[in-house]
């Protein structure tokens, strides 16, 4: 059985999560449960740190999840300084 939820992805060192979208899930949406799911292309996975509202199945609503990437997975390089340099000719 699949479950579908509004996902936003917090990656590490980041204090706040991105919008992905409502997204099919494999796992029973609730905290603390590890999720994984594709996007943009590429397999994410993280823990549930936050899911509203918390009786989501009760009313029957799509719930809104906080997905928290673990530290071994990779993170998106920021910008090096040399390429906010400006060049010089």
């Amino acid at each position: 059985m699949t479950y579908r939820a509004n996902i936003y992805l917090q990656r590490p060192g980041s204090f706040r999560g991105q919008p992905c979208g409502e997204k099919e899930i494999a796992t029973y949406p609730s905290r603390a449960a590890r999720i994984s799911f594709e996007h943009r292309g590429k397999l994410e996975t993280g823990h549930i740190e936050l899911i509203a509202p918390e009786d989501w199945e009760k009313i029957g609503t799509t719930p809104t999840v906080l997905v928290v990437q673990d530290d071994d997975q990779p993170a998106p390089s920021p910008p090096s300084f040399a390429s906010l340099a400006p060049k010089q000719s």
